[in-house]
């Protein structure tokens, strides 16, 4: 990509679009701080990109969701609380949320159990809800949704369009529909550029 200016002022879903090696993981991945910006800025909230600050504010789900097979569920959770450093109001909140949204995913009965007995769709939905838990006001997802069944794909788009209200949510998807329903503005990468789509 070059020359891009791009400006996002209010909460909602917003779609990445574009051909494969169009660039769309690369900017993902500069979003989330996984690759370093070697020209410009990026600021989420006067926050630069990579600093403390700024992955604290961030999410980011990718297609493959990384999690440790020895741990279990609940343990996860404990995890990310260490991770970020959380508060004890700041956890105990988060904790009611991954509760919450695990009950919704039918994911209650596995939180106990070690993420090796886990099948992908479920490893999916814990990382899913341990990370929108977090309520990030920037929550990047890369082909989000792949591995769920229908009804858990339902179900996490409601999640998601609930968090969208206070947070900045960009998606990179290749499901047309998906990308239709949720999505309030579309942008394309055509010709290393970022476009809008008009609707």
């Amino acid at each position: 990509m070059q020359d891009v200016n791009w400006q996002i002022n209010h909460p909602g879903i917003i779609s990445i679009e574009g051909e494969n090696g169009s660039g769309k993981t690369t900017l993902m991945k500069l979003l989330s701080s996984l690759l370093e910006l070697k020209e410009g800025s990026i600021m989420l909230d006067e926050k630069k990109v990579g600093s403390d600050a700024y992955k604290k504010s961030m999410g980011y789900i990718m297609d493959s969701p990384i999690l440790f097979d020895d741990l279990t569920g609940t343990e996860h959770m404990e995890v990310f609380c260490e991770l970020w450093e959380m508060a004890p109001a700041e956890r105990e909140l988060y904790q009611a949320n991954v509760y919450e949204y695990a009950e919704k995913l039918n994911l209650s009965k596995y939180l106990c159990n070690k993420v090796r007995t886990y099948s992908l769709g479920t490893k999916y939905k814990l990382f899913y809800i341990l990370t929108v838990s977090r309520k990030p006001t920037l929550l990047l997802l890369d082909e989000p949704f792949n591995a769920l069944d229908f009804r858990s794909q339902e179900i996490a788009k409601e999640i998601l369009s609930e968090c969208a209200k206070n947070a900045i949510v960009i998606l990179s998807s290749h499901q047309k529909e998906l990308i239709e329903k949720l999505s309030q503005k579309r942008f394309v990468i055509n010709q290393k550029r970022i476009e809008e789509l008009r609707q």
